[in-house]
C-alpha cells in the first residue's frame, strides 16, 4: 500500500519570506534607536562617587583630637595613608585603572579659632580635580559658646545617674594583606611591586651670551677752517660730568622651596589590648603602635633672575672754548661728534668681535636633579627613581582577632568579656 503524500522537501519560498521580514525588523529597531546611549553621566559619576567615598572618609577620620591645633597648621593625609588605615577601600577610576594614591590626599586646614577646612584632591590617569568643603563651628566644636539655643542643665535634683559595665567579645575576621617579598622589588605603588633608587645630581656648564653695553661719547675732532669766514677759533678744553649708565645683571628674589618627609607618631592601638586581674581590680591596657604622618618641612631659597641695573659713572666731557683768532693762517678750528663704543658688561669671561659685532659670553653652571638611570622613572612625590618593571605582589589571608565592644548595668553578659572599666551617666 502506498501513501498519497508527496514528500515536500525544503520550502525555498518560505524562507524568502522569513528572511525579508528579518530584515525589515532590524531596520525598524535601527530606525527606533539610532544612538548608543551616552555613558558620559555614568563616567563623570564615578569620578564624583570616588571623591565623595574620601570626603566621608576624611570627616570620620578627624575627631578633634586628630585636628590641627593652631592656625594655619594643615593636617594631610594621601590616599595611601587612607587605604593603609582601612579607612577606605582601593577604587579605580572609569577605565578600571587606579588613581594615584599619593598625589591623591586630604587636608585639613585650620582657618581660625573655631573655623576649618577639608579639601579632597583626586588624582586619576585621565581626570582630576578637588573640593574643598568649608567645616564651621557645627562640625567641630571646642565649646557651647556657638550654639544659637543652649538647653537648660537639669538641677541635682533631677538628674539621676546610673553605673554601666564595659564588656567585649572576640571575633574572627579574614584579613587580606599585600607584599612584596621579591628583595629587589620591594616597593608596594598602586598595587604592584617596583624597584626604587635613590636620584641624582648632576651639574653642567654652558656658555650664555650677554648683552653688550653701549656707550655714547662726545669727542672733539680738529680740521682746517682757513677757509672759513671766521674770526673766532676754539679751543678743547674737558670737564668732569656724571653720567647713569644702564647695563644687565642678576639680582635674586626669595622663594620658599617646600619637602614632605613622614614620621612615625606613636599611639594607643584599641585593637590589642589586655584586661588582667591584679589586686583585686582589673587592669586595662594597650600597646603601643605607631603610625605614618606626612610633615611637610619649608626654607627659603633665593632664585635669581635677570633684569636691568644702572649705574654711575664720571666721564670727561670736551667743550669749546673761543677765543678771537690773531694768528696766522692756518686756522684750525674743532667740531664735536659722536663715538660709540662697545664694553663687555661684568661677568664676561670671554669677547669676540668688537664695535656693532661684539659678542660677550659668561660660562654658568645647571644643576640638573632628580636624574634616573636608564629602566628608570623620577617619582616626585615619593623623591625616588621607580622601574619601568614592576611584579605582581603576593596576597595572603590571615585569621585577625577582633573585638566587639558593649556597655551594660548588668554586671555579667552570657558571651561577653567584661574589661573592668566602668562609666557613670545620666538617665
Amino acid at each position: 500500500m502506498y501513501s498519497s503524500e508527496k514528500n515536500p522537501g525544503i520550502n525555498w519560498k518560505d524562507l524568502v519570506v522569513k528572511a525579508v521580514f528579518f530584515v525589515i525588523f532590524i531596520l525598524i529597531l535601527m530606525w527606533l534607536f539610532p544612538k548608543v546611549p551616552n555613558m558620559t553621566a555614568f563616567y563623570s559619576n564615578v569620578f564624583r562617587e570616588n571623591i565623595s567615598y574620601m570626603q566621608e572618609a576624611a570627616k570620620s577620620y578627624y575627631t578633634n583630637e586628630r585636628l590641627p591645633k593652631n592656625v594655619g597648621d594643615i593636617a594631610e593625609l594621601t590616599l595611601q595613608d587612607m587605604i593603609d588605615r582601612n579607612l577606605i577601600i582601593p577604587f579605580v577610576d572609569k577605565d578600571g585603572n587606579p588613581c594615584d594614591t599619593y598625589e591623591s590626599y586630604v587636608q585639613v586646614t585650620k582657618e581660625s579659632t573655631e573655623e576649618y577646612s577639608l579639601k579632597v584632591n583626586l588624582v586619576c590617569e585621565t581626570e582630576s580635580s578637588y573640593i574643598i568643603e568649608p567645616l564651621g563651628c557645627y562640625d567641630y566644636c571646642e565649646s557651647d559658646e556657638c550654639d544659637d539655643v543652649k538647653e537648660e542643665e537639669p538641677t541635682e535634683e533631677d538628674v539621676v545617674k546610673q553605673t554601666q559595665y564595659q564588656f567585649r567579645k572576640a571575633y574572627t575576621v579574614d584579613q587580606t594583606s599585600t607584599n612584596c617579598k621579591d628583595s629587589t622589588y620591594n616597593k608596594l605603588i598602586n598595587g604592584l611591586c617596583y624597584n626604587t633608587e635613590e636620584a641624582e645630581t648632576s651639574h653642567e656648564t654652558s656658555d650664555k651670551l650677554l648683552d653688550a653695553v653701549k656707550n655714547i661719547s662726545k669727542v672733539q675732532v680738529p680740521y682746517d677752517c682757513s677757509s672759513v669766514d671766521s674770526s673766532t677759533v676754539c679751543s678743547i678744553k674737558y670737564k668732569d660730568e656724571t653720567q647713569t649708565q644702564t647695563y644687565p645683571c642678576t639680582k635674586y628674589k626669595p622663594q620658599q622651596n617646600c619637602t614632605r618627609i613622614y614620621e612615625k607618631v606613636p599611639y594607643e592601638c584599641d585593637d590589642d589590648c589586655t584586661t588582667s586581674y591584679v589586686g583585686g581590680k582589673y587592669t586595662y591596657s594597650c600597646k603601643t603602635c605607631y603610625k605614618t604622618v606626612p610633615k611637610r618641612i619649608c626654607s627659603n631659597v633665593q632664585e635669581p633672575y635677570q633684569t636691568t641695573c644702572t649705574r654711575q659713572v664720571v666721564v670727561k666731557v670736551p667743550y669749546e672754548d673761543c677765543n678771537e683768532y690773531t694768528s696766522s693762517t692756518p686756522k684750525i678750528c674743532y667740531k664735536t661728534e659722536e663715538r660709540i663704543n662697545y664694553t663687555c658688561p661684568e661677568g664676561t669671561l670671554t669677547q669676540i668681535g668688537n664695535g656693532e659685532n661684539l659678542k660677550c659670553y659668561a660660562t654658568i653652571e645647571t644643576e640638573i636633579s632628580n636624574q634616573c638611570k636608564s629602566g628608570y622613572t623620577y617619582n616626585s612625590s615619593l623623591k625616588l627613581c621607580v622601574s619601568t618593571n614592576y611584579k605582581k605582589p603576593s596576597t595572603s589571608v590571615n585569621k585577625v582577632t577582633k573585638y566587639k565592644y558593649t556597655w551594660s548595668t548588668s554586671t555579667t553578659l552570657d558571651g561577653w568579656e567584661r574589661t573592668g572599666k566602668t562609666r557613670t551617666v545620666q538617665i
